[in-house]
């Protein structure tokens, strides 16, 4: 139950942070890969998948559906994880430096 309770939110955010750290840069594309599973796999049993890009990254409610709905009309892992990276650039420019 406790994992339950910490990937959504705690997981999920230190990956978003790490992100912004230079050191991380080449293992970046991992880091996209985990926020994209923990999203999609996550997002329909817990809130905290949603209220985490919301709260960190600056972003409104219709950036979060509209990337959903990019989700949904991917059939490729590639363009899933695609979709992640472009939300996590986008919308966090001003406040994690990538």
């Amino acid at each position: 139950m406790q994992l339950w309770q910490f990937v959504p939110k705690d997981l999920f955010s230190a990956i978003i942070r790490c992100l912004a750290l230079e050191a991380n840069a080449v293992t970046s594309a991992d880091l996209v890969g985990l926020c994209r599973e923990i999203f999609i796999y996550m997002r329909d049993r817990d809130p905290g998948p949603r209220q985490v890009p919301l709260s960190l990254l600056c972003i409104n409610p219709q950036d979060l559906l509209a990337f959903e709905d990019a989700l949904t009309k991917t059939a490729s892992l590639n363009e899933e994880k695609q979709c992640m990276r472009s939300l996590l650039i986008l919308e966090s420019s001003e406040t994690l430096d990538f």
